[in-house]
């Protein structure tokens, strides 16, 4: 998304897109056909150079539902799972998700 703009699958380059998709590029995932009914927990971080805040909030307005949003402004995309305060600030709440 960062370099095409578009949410899509893996893109394999030129021959690897036409081998595996039968396409020039890879085709883009289908945000809207996600259930409204379907429960989502969207978690980001502040810092996530890989998922900055127009990214998310893209992500979101192409959903049918709402989603659940844990936003953790200090956080960088590896520390959802490095973050020394991850337990209490992300898996617990994931958790509390899951468990509803």
């Amino acid at each position: 998304m960062v370099r095409s703009g578009r949410f899509c699958k893996y893109d394999y380059g030129f021959f690897g897109n036409l081998d595996k998709y039968s396409s020039l590029t890879p085709p883009e995932y289908d945000i809207s056909a996600i259930p409204a009914s379907l429960p989502i927990l969207l978690a980001h971080g502040g810092n996530d150079a890989l998922a900055d805040p127009e990214d998310v909030n893209i992500l979101i307005s192409s959903l049918q539902g709402t989603p659940e949003v844990l936003n953790l402004p200090n956080y960088a995309h590896g520390d959802f799972v490095m973050g020394t305060t991850a337990r209490s600030d992300v898996y617990t709440q994931v958790l509390k998700f899951f468990q509803a």
